[in-house]
């Protein structure tokens, strides 16, 4: 988010000369994960001297809380006067919210949040989004979140309930059973900061089996190639771009496939590097080869029309799982 204001810099005396434009002030969160404080980077372009190439400009750092203010500049006060002014608005939405639709995840919920609070400490918002469990997941997740919400069941739904709840700038959609990289809120700040709308994480299946690492690069390649990810790799997104979009379609499976369909028409994803870690207990359950092979048939059938509620039958999916 860009919030762009003007403010007079003094000038020295000088020969009369045409008036020169007032300084173009621009201020860009640039470290509103920091844990300690939000901070803003001002420039203020001036013309150079004629036949000289050359650029200056000043930095303004807003600590929390808001109207402590560092300056360096010709005339402090009178910047972060303006300063205080033009980026309130933009500091009093958090940047990112992390969205975790559950159902009956009572066995691996603690360690799952726990692992976020570093996130959720140094600004991010948790919200989870609980489809009916009938376990005391809600109970044990209330203490480690920001919101606790009650849905409707389906992992379509609770993300999209969460997303109309949060008011954060950016939306990362996480599945109970995966795992973030460190420093994930950093990595997708400077993904967002460089222009992308949207994007996502590379992939490892908590697995032993070897034939899942290749199935992790082909699902990297894979995602690179086509633009197209799955909800495995943690899913980010502008909010306005999540809204412009209609969200996730409420279907029973291949809710992310669509979604991320409707997202590569507006921009190609940042496909980071760093990886998510998922959950390998489907695979290793059913079996590596087969679940390989029924996940690229479900898909080429969803592709030529086949019915999601029926692909999400052969897929496994019951009442109790997300």
């Amino acid at each position: 988010m860009e919030v762009v204001g003007r403010v007079e810099t003094p000038q020295k005396p000088r020969a009369a000369t045409a008036p020169r434009p007032a300084n173009r002030v621009a201020v860009r969160t640039v470290a509103a994960v920091d844990t300690a404080r939000r901070g803003f980077c001002l420039s203020v372009p001036r013309q150079p001297a004629q036949g000289k190439r050359g650029r200056t400009g000043m930095c303004v750092s807003i600590d929390v809380p808001i109207g402590t203010f560092q300056t360096w500049s010709r005339d402090s006060k009178s910047v972060g006067r303006q300063i205080s002014r033009i980026a309130a608005p933009v500091i009093s939405a958090p940047l990112l919210s992390i969205i975790i639709p559950v159902l009956n995840e009572a066995a691996g919920i603690v360690s799952q949040l726990e692992a976020l609070q570093a996130l959720r400490n140094a600004g991010a918002i948790l919200i989870l989004v609980d489809g009916g469990s009938s376990d005391n997941t809600k109970e044990l997740a209330r203490p480690l979140v920001d919101q606790l919400i009650d849905s409707s069941r389906g992992r379509a739904v609770q993300m999209n309930t969460g997303a109309q709840a949060s008011k954060s700038e950016v939306l990362l959609f996480l599945h109970a059973d995966t795992r973030l990289p460190p420093a994930a809120d950093e990595h997708i700040r400077e993904a967002i900061a460089s222009g992308a709308p949207w994007g996502r994480f590379d992939i490892r299946i908590d697995a032993a089996h070897p034939l899942l690492r290749i199935v992790e690069r082909m699902m990297n390649w894979r995602s690179r190639l086509t633009g197209i990810a799955t909800g495995d790799q943690a899913i980010f997104v502008r909010r306005d771009i999540f809204e412009e979009t209609g969200g996730y379609p409420e279907l029973p499976l291949m809710e992310d496939i669509v979604f991320t369909t409707r997202l590569k028409q507006i921009a190609p994803p940042a496909c980071l590097r760093p990886r998510v870690i998922t959950s390998g207990r489907r695979w290793e359950k059913h079996g590596a080869a087969r679940t390989i092979f029924l996940m690229w048939r479900l898909r080429t059938e969803f592709y030529f029309g086949a019915d999601p509620a029926k692909l999400a039958a052969r897929y496994g999916y019951t009442h109790q799982e997300v």
